[in-house]
C-alpha cells in the first residue's frame, strides 16, 4: 500500500465531528500511522475516529486552518 493525497475541499466543508488536531506530538502520531512519508509535513489535520481507528484525515497546510483553507485527503491505496 502507498500513502495518496488529493486537494478536496474548504476547511469549511468539512463535517463538524471530524477532530482538528494541531498538537505537534499527534500530528506526529497521525504522520507515523501513514509511514511518516517525507512529503507529509501539513500544520493541522481533521481527522474522523470511530472506536479508536483513523477512519479519514484531511491535511491543512498551515497550523490555523481558516474557512477558506484547502484541505488534502489522505489515505492508502493498493498496489
Amino acid at each position: 500500500m502507498r500513502v495518496k493525497c488529493e486537494r478536496s475541499c474548504q476547511v469549511m466543508d468539512i463535517p463538524d465531528d471530524y477532530i482538528l488536531v494541531t498538537d505537534s506530538q499527534d500530528r506526529k502520531a497521525i504522520e507515523e500511522h501513514f509511514g511518516s512519508p517525507e512529503w507529509m509535513d501539513y500544520g493541522c489535520y481533521f481527522v474522523f475516529i470511530n472506536e479508536g481507528d483513523i477512519l479519514d484525515v484531511f491535511g491543512v497546510e498551515s497550523s490555523i486552518p481558516y474557512d477558506v483553507s484547502w484541505c488534502d485527503k489522505i489515505w492508502f491505496e493498493e498496489d
